[in-house]
Order: C-alpha cells, then sequence, then structure tokens
C-alpha cells in the first residue's frame, strides 16, 4: 500500500470537518484570480461567517466522499481547474452576491484576452519627457508632450474585448496605473440541504425582482379599485374615489 503523507491526511480531516460543520459547502474557481487578490477576497468574507479554503483537487474530492452530509458529494463534479471550496453559515444567494460584491481590480497580464474593451482616457499625467513617451506609444497610446509633461492626446481603445493584450501594451498600461481587468472568485456550485445550486440558477437580480414586486402590486390595486373588487388593501381607496365622484354628480 502506498504511504501517504500525514499533511494530506490531516488536510482531508480538516476539510471534512468543514464541510460537515458548516450549512452550506461550495466550489469557487480561483484560476485567473491572482494570490494577492484571493487573499484580500478571503478576509474581506471572513466576516460573513464565511471561510474559503485552498487544497488539492483529489483532496477536496477525497473529503466531500468522507462526509456524512448526504448529497454532498455532487459538489465534485464542480471541482475543475484551480478551485476551492468555500463554507458559510449564509445561504447560497448571499454568498453568490457576496462574491460579485467583492471583485477586484487588477493589471492586464500579457498575451491575455481582454475580457472587455480597455479604454485609455485622454489627459495629463504626471510623467516628466522620457522614454516613457516612446513606451506608451509602443502600447499603441497616443502620447506627446505637453506642458512640459506626457499628455494622452485622445480617448484610445487600446484592446478590444477578445483580442490578445500585447506585452508593449500591458506594460504601458502598468505604466499607467490603470487595472483594467475585473476579476473575482467565481461561485461554481453551492449545496446546501440536499440541493446543489449553480450560477445560473444563484445569479438573481435583486433590484430587478424589486421592482418587478412594486409593479405587479400597483397592477393588482390598479385593478381591484377599476374593477370596484375592493380588498383591505384597496377599501380606503376605492371610496375616496366614491366619494368624489358623488360629489360631482
Amino acid at each position: 500500500m502506498a504511504h501517504v503523507a500525514q499533511w494530506k491526511k490531516d488536510e482531508v480531516k480538516e476539510l471534512k470537518k468543514l464541510i460537515d460543520e458548516y450549512p452550506v459547502v461550495g466550489v469557487v474557481n480561483i484560476g485567473s484570480v491572482p494570490g494577492r487578490q484571493i487573499q484580500t477576497i478571503r478576509s474581506s468574507v471572513r466576516g460573513e461567517d464565511t471561510q474559503i479554503k485552498m487544497s488539492r483537487k483529489r483532496l477536496m474530492k477525497l473529503a466531500l466522499k468522507k462526509s456524512s452530509k448526504e448529497g454532498v458529494l455532487a459538489l465534485s463534479d464542480h471541482i475543475t481547474g484551480q478551485a476551492g471550496l468555500i463554507f458559510s453559515k449564509t445561504n447560497p444567494f448571499k454568498i453568490y452576491s457576496m462574491l460579485e460584491r467583492n471583485k477586484t481590480r487588477a493589471a492586464a497580464k500579457a498575451n491575455s484576452i481582454a475580457p472587455v474593451d480597455i479604454m485609455v482616457s485622454k489627459g495629463n499625467t504626471s510623467f516628466p519627457p522620457g522614454p516613457i513617451l516612446s513606451e506608451l506609444q509602443m502600447g499603441g497610446i497616443p502620447a506627446a508632450i505637453q506642458g512640459g509633461k506626457v499628455a494622452i492626446k485622445e480617448d484610445t481603445l487600446v484592446v478590444k474585448a477578445g483580442e490578445k493584450i500585447s506585452p508593449a501594451t500591458a506594460n504601458a498600461l502598468a505604466r499607467l496605473e490603470i487595472e483594467p481587468l475585473e476579476i473575482k472568485l467565481e461561485l461554481m456550485a453551492a449545496f446546501e440541504e440536499g440541493t446543489t445550486y449553480t450560477p445560473d440558477i444563484l445569479a438573481v437580480d435583486a433590484d430587478k425582482i424589486r421592482s418587478d414586486i412594486a409593479t405587479a402590486y400597483q397592477q393588482a390595486v390598479n385593478l381591484s379599485v377599476n374593477s370596484a373588487y375592493l380588498t383591505k388593501e384597496t377599501a380606503a381607496i376605492g371610496i375616496t374615489q366614491a366619494v368624489s365622484k358623488a360629489r360631482n354628480l
């Protein structure tokens, strides 16, 4: 029998304990998130009765398999690439929303694909004339000397969404301290009380739902009053309108 390192046994034991202890367990994708941003996000969610644990895929799957929580093994199917486990005492919808709120900015990486259009705005910089002028120009940014400083001559789309970011452009953006990328931990799935929730279910627009409910309520009130089918909520409105009409006869 192959020898299993003690640290691996301890890791699985700790993960299993967390899986059994927390009512909600999820899988997060951490592949595109730099270490510094991961630590920032981990710190920000810790106060929300939530913690994130990174480990090897095989160890996470083994911990899920050993857990006494019925059905939680389904999360194994969502552990792909660079993943971690998230444990929380709040519901999956709040976890998804919390991770969405904890997006951070990051510098553009050379040879990576731009997920969005990357713009550089017209304006002055704090740089004096020097090598940076040619660095910006090589990066596709129209720079010139104005008033003794380097300035961007016009708003410029330097990289379109879906295009590769060249090393020269990545360097130019970094020199301008422009962090065009928005990165986050992606919640791939969350498990609670026997149900596995995926992002297509969790991506709820709370503001839109509140607006839809308010609109539906107002439409129901209008229907009730206009059809003279009064309820506890619309009786006062209906009586007021009836009195007003009677006085105008």
